[in-house]
């Protein structure tokens, strides 16, 4: 995007954000620490070195930090997302290449928080799928991100031509179902990248062109 296009922040807006930020990162790391059910509002504004009453003029509730935090993470996924087809340092991956190097950060960042997170984060989700579409103005990440790559992939001949789009990004949500479901049921007992990144291996393996 265009300098002159984004808007920039206020000293004060930015201060805002700077204190809602920590009060979801203190938030996380308490879930990760105690369970969900066993950290309180009082217990997150007190790591925060905030009040209760901050608290609420950011969320009306626990179950809305999971709302901020998704939407963090898809501004994660994107930035890097941009850098895969902008940044120079890139240029020497073919599609296939920035395909699974996209994959790696998405499942990097969805159990950076631990398995608590993950869990309650997905259950919110599946609980109130048409609330947060409207809330977030929801899109699927996969759609988003994955098809200018797979595409790109095509065009250098490093991904099937005979499949198509929605058939590899398909296949892609249940790999990425089935791993986090696993390590999520584990309780985190396992490093996900260290036992299932072959996995990706062997999914972009069986895309090859």
């Amino acid at each position: 995007m265009e300098g002159n296009m984004v808007k920039k922040l206020t000293k004060r807006q930015k201060k805002s954000e700077e204190n809602k930020k920590k009060i979801v990162n203190c938030a996380m790391h308490l879930f990760a620490k105690y369970g969900y059910d066993n950290v309180s509002i009082d217990d997150i504004a007190k790591l925060a070195n905030s009040s209760k009453g901050s608290f609420y003029n950011y969320f009306n509730n626990k179950d809305e930090l999971f709302i901020y935090y998704r939407q963090a993470l898809i501004a994660q996924y994107l930035e890097f997302y941009e850098q895969l087809l902008h940044d120079p340092s890139y240029r020497i991956y073919n599609g296939l290449q920035k395909f699974y190097l996209m994959c790696m950060f998405i499942l990097n960042c969805m159990t950076s928080n631990g398995d608590e997170f993950a869990r309650i984060s997905d259950m919110r989700l599946f609980r109130d799928w048409v609330d947060i579409q409207e809330e977030m103005g929801y899109k699927d990440n996969y759609d988003i991100i994955f098809p200018a790559l797979i595409n790109q992939g095509k065009a250098d001949g490093s991904i099937n031509k005979e499949l198509t789009v929605d058939e590899i990004i398909s296949n892609l949500r249940l790999y990425f179902d089935g791993i986090m479901y696993d390590w999520e049921v584990s309780r985190g007992t396992y490093n996900i990248i260290d036992r299932y990144s072959y996995m990706l291996e062997f999914f972009c393996y069986s895309i090859a062109g």
